[in-house]
């Protein structure tokens, strides 16, 4: 494991809202020079801690934490090579981050390790095997000082899967392992849950002879199955994923694509109590044109969920970040779709794939921009409890655009761009100091007292892409980007 110190001041783009006293942002941010693909998000302090998965220089597949400081303009990484975080893959408990893997060139190994937080050092490293020939570290949680994380575990040639379930205590020493539904021809995990009494729910999606269907599984403290359903409807197919959360310890909810006639595809709600009785369900609207690819379900601070992924408009080629709050009658409370001014149109991928809701009701989302012809980057931004960009209300479609910046002093403008010799920077508040670093973080130009309006000689720079940081007189900080001829 190596850890790399990184500013990535050229590798953002940064935006900032004021409303009611809130702070709303819009990052993204490119890491090293591959696709980066974010897994997870928490919040720790005032930072953000962000799994990822992408590529060194040599080409080889790597996975890291992102330490993100919105509001700092800025981001450090520690990269892990050769290993895999998996998806919910990483828990904070004591500034201790917990995280559950594996190493790429170990087929049926996992493996889990603390990070000290505070050090940023390695805290405990362990291995374990599973039962089959090679394994993926998926979904987990955490009960009583005790973490569970689940597995897919595949025979060779994709003849049979089957999930399993570790569990570790927080030095990582294993308590017990189990794989479950071992005799269908394929099943994977879809979600793990903790309910009131320590017991676990799992959600899984099963394939046996022509038959692709939902099952939730309710596991003791020991790992023993003592209760499980399944679906009343047929997924979609088999690649279709049973998303599960549990709200208030006690109201089981999974959701799924179902199978209906012509290009309808919805997606089925199911809300189950602890006995596994289904006590009501619903349908989100979903087809073959304008379709929603669920990424997770999380459950909300109240009696509601979210649901996030992504959006695709086939008829207009376009795609969107999808996150929608849905209530536990089924009904949706509001239901909205994102992207960001810097990428629009139909060359573009976006996804939402985790976040963090705050007490107020504020929401801080994690997803991804693709860029078809450049690399993905890792999208940050935050929301109120509408789902707006700082507004009372919104359309469904939501450009978290900074047209209403203007008005802002967290904003500045820099024309020509690009530019050969003069800079011109124009600022709304008083601008004390002017930073711009280059595509490596470095600081390659400084001028202080700049007022509002002003020119920067960039001339002596080499020629590339470039990062400018005003500082402005009333404390707040803004940035854009800008190239060099």
């Amino acid at each position: 494991m190596r850890s790399l110190i990184v500013f990535i001041s050229i590798f953002f783009l940064i935006t900032f809202h004021k409303a009611s006293g809130q702070v709303y942002f819009n990052n993204h941010y490119k890491i090293g020079n591959s696709s980066t693909t974010p897994i997870d998000l928490i919040k720790w302090q005032d930072q953000f801690v962000v799994s990822f998965l992408n590529f060194n220089e040599l080409g080889e597949t790597q996975s890291g934490l992102a330490f993100i400081e919105p509001h700092e303009n800025n981001l450090s990484l520690s990269i892990f090579d050769n290993i895999r975080i998996g998806f919910e893959g990483i828990f904070e408990s004591n500034d201790t981050l917990h995280i559950f893997g594996k190493k790429f060139e170990n087929g049926n190994s996992l493996l889990a390790h603390g990070f000290d937080l505070l050090t940023m050092n390695l805290a405990y490293m362990k291995e374990y095997s599973t039962f089959l020939d090679s394994s993926f570290p998926f979904a987990g949680t955490e009960f009583n000082k005790n973490m569970y994380r689940s597995y897919v575990d595949d025979v060779d040639g994709d003849l049979h899967r089957e999930f399993g379930i570790i569990k570790l205590d927080l030095n990582g020493d294993q308590l017990w392992q189990n794989n479950y539904s071992t005799h269908f021809a394929q099943n994977s995990i879809g979600g793990l849950e903790i309910i009131r009494g320590g017991k676990l729910i799992v959600g899984s999606n099963i394939q046996d002879g022509f038959l692709d269907i939902a099952q939730t599984l309710k596991i003791n403290e020991n790992g023993e199955v003592i209760d499980s359903v399944f679906s009343e409807e047929e997924l979609l197919d088999f690649t279709s994923k049973v998303y599960l959360t549990v709200i208030d310890s006690q109201v089981i909810v999974n959701a799924y694509n179902v199978k209906r006639e012509l290009d309808k595809q919805p997606i089925r709600i199911d809300y189950y109590n602890e006995d596994l009785e289904l006590i009501n369900h619903s349908l989100i609207p979903s087809t073959e044109s304008m379709r929603i690819n669920p990424r997770k379900i999380q459950k909300g601070r109240g009696d509601y969920l979210f649901m996030l992924g992504s959006f695709i408009d086939f008829n207009g080629d376009t795609t969107y970040g999808y996150l929608s709050k849905i209530g536990l009658n089924g009904e949706i409370i509001w239901e909205h779709y994102y992207q960001h001014p810097d990428y629009l149109g139909e060359d573009f991928i976006y996804s939402i794939v985790g976040i963090c809701e705050e007490e107020n009701g504020d929401i801080y989302c994690l997803g991804s921009i693709f860029p078809i012809t450049s690399q993905q980057e890792v999208w940050l931004f935050k929301l109120n409890n509408n789902g707006c960009f700082g507004t009372d209300s919104c359309d469904q479609e939501v450009i978290l655009s900074t047209a209403n910046l203007a008005q802002s002093s967290e904003r500045i403008s820099v024309f020509p761009n690009p530019t050969s010799n003069i800079l011109n920077i124009q600022s709304i508040s008083e601008i004390i100091k002017l930073e711009v670093f280059d595509f490596q973080g470095m600081l390659v130009l400084a001028k202080e007292n700049f007022n509002r309006n002003g020119k920067l000689n960039v001339s002596s720079l080499s020629k590339g892409i470039y990062a400018v940081k005003a500082y402005h007189r009333n404390g707040s900080v803004s940035s854009s980007v800008f190239v060099k001829d």
